[in-house]
């Protein structure tokens, strides 16, 4: 073997190490960014089934509630809500749901304070009596004799 195939052999074990190592690192973030995005879920669906949280949200009717994850340090909270509309923002004939609140939930983590988790939720007002439409039932088929 001649020195010259010796530096070849050698530079291509080095870019192809290298491109193991990048890989690797890349596989890490994905695997930091998946354990990030499953504990914000696990923290969302904590969140929105607690009956206390959300009691209060819609003791303090429209508005917002931010705090820090009671149970997961590291992570802080912003739940919003508003009442839901139907129809479009611009059109001048929207009418609003009663009894319904569009939540808007977002999580964030404590390091990475410009990435957020949002997620928007319809929810129900328990406390209201509000009687919802009755639906129509389709009509029965019968067959001409």
């Amino acid at each position: 073997m001649t020195l010259l195939e010796v530096l070849v052999a050698l530079m291509i074990i080095g870019v192809s190490v290298g491109v193991v190592f990048q890989a690797l690192a890349g596989s890490r973030r994905i695997a930091i960014r998946a354990e990030n995005v499953l504990e914000a879920t696990r923290i969302a669906n904590n969140l929105l089934s607690n009956p206390v949280l959300l009691n209060d949200l819609m003791a303090a009717g429209t508005g917002a509630i931010e705090d820090v994850v009671a149970d997961t340090p590291g992570w802080r909270y912003s739940l919003t809500s508003s009442p839901l509309y139907i129809g479009q923002p611009e059109e001048r004939n929207t009418s609003e749901i009663a009894g319904i609140f569009d939540l808007q939930l977002c999580l964030f983590k404590e390091a990475e304070t410009q990435k957020a988790f949002c997620l928007n939720r319809w929810y129900r007002d328990q406390r209201q009596n509000v009687a919802m439409p009755a639906t129509r039932r389709p009509s029965q088929f019968r067959p001409r004799s």
